[in-house]
């Protein structure tokens, strides 16, 4: 609403409606344009919504460089009845922790892994 006031007051001021001169039309018209201008969105917030976008489609099991995606479905998947000790899961849980950079975690889970062995 208050953009079509300002453009409707530019609009008539271009026309020659109020009993402005010129100059008085050029100073108004100066901060109205700015005003229609500042309320745009900027490009920073428009990069951001792209990269989260694309952020959410990314974070896929499937994605090879997306290892936080597979943890999650390893951890899924070992809360499944009779799937607590899957040796494969845990193994593989504990490779992608490592590609995650959560040594301490990934370490503790290969040593759970083969202490069980023994």
């Amino acid at each position: 609403m208050p953009k079509n006031v300002i453009i409707n007051f530019a609009l008539n001021l271009a026309r020659g409606k109020t009993s402005l001169n010129i100059y008085a039309k050029f100073l108004l018209l100066i901060p109205a344009m700015s005003f229609v201008i500042s309320c745009r969105d900027s490009s920073e917030s428009k990069m951001i919504r792209i990269i989260s976008g694309l952020n959410q489609k990314d974070y896929n099991s499937r994605n090879p460089f997306c290892p936080e995606a597979k943890v999650a479905q390893c951890d899924s998947l070992l809360k499944l009845p009779g799937r607590e000790n899957d040796f494969y899961l845990l193994n593989t849980k504990a490779k992608l922790l490592l590609e995650t950079g959560d040594e301490n975690t990934g370490c503790c889970h290969l040593r759970k892994d083969g202490e069980g062995d023994r």
